[in-house]
């Protein structure tokens, strides 16, 4: 296993928050833009954590469209909803393939089924965006039904160690002002409240005001 495989494995098992929730950890990957994950995940099933690539691409259109309900596409302000989604999503795609940003996809895997690949569901969608910037900016969204389940703190750990392990110092984040659920996660994981912040909304075309946060990765663990 790589050097840096072993550091994700580690991050994990040491993460007092998510103990118990998982079991049959496999990490494989050479670099962020290579890794995959697979682990049994509690009151989820079987997933894989993967990097996001051109075959992820209707998927996640599809898991936009269909998994997240409207309170959860406004709280989390990364595509529209009308005829801009193939391009937004395109975008998304490009910087990470330049390797201008970090992406990932969760996967729930269906086995047993005659077609497993096709019949496998995107459920998450987490990323580090400019991740050579001195401002780089994490995000993360768990589909509807999974939501409750501590997925948020497994996909907003990792995004944080991976980022440490590239040398970053500090991370940000923004969150909604009616979003105390998430506002406590990120609180807990050690994000500090900074201060309003104008952000944009593309999937209702408006702009309002969100809560920013910073992480100290020197004081992360």
């Amino acid at each position: 296993m790589s050097d840096f495989g072993q550091k994700i494995i580690s991050a994990i098992y040491n993460n007092d928050l998510i103990k118990g929730c998982y079991r049959n950890l496999m990490v494989e990957g050479n670099d962020p833009w290579g890794l995959s994950i697979d682990l049994n995940w509690d009151g989820v099933g079987k997933i894989k954590i993967s990097s996001f690539d051109i075959s992820d691409f209707w998927a996640l259109r599809d898991w936009w469209k269909y998994s997240l309900n409207y309170q959860t596409k406004c709280l989390f302000p990364l595509f529209p909803g009308d005829e801009r989604l193939d391009r937004y999503i395109a975008n998304h795609l490009k910087n990470q393939e330049n390797r201008r940003d970090i992406i990932f996809n969760a996967w729930l895997i269906k086995e047993g089924s005659l077609n497993e690949d096709f019949n496998n569901e995107i459920i998450g969608h987490f990323f580090l965006l400019q991740h050579e910037s001195d401002k780089s900016f994490v995000g993360l969204c768990v589909s509807s039904a999974f939501q409750g389940k501590k997925l948020g703190t497994l996909f907003i750990s990792l995004i944080s160690y991976i980022a440490k392990t590239l040398g970053k110092k500090q991370l940000w984040l923004t969150t909604g002002k009616d979003n105390p659920v998430g506002y406590n996660l990120y609180n807990k994981l050690g994000f500090e409240d900074i201060g309003d912040i104008e952000v944009y909304v593309p999937a209702e075309n408006y702009k309002r005001i969100d809560t920013e946060m910073k992480l100290d990765l020197n004081n992360f663990k």
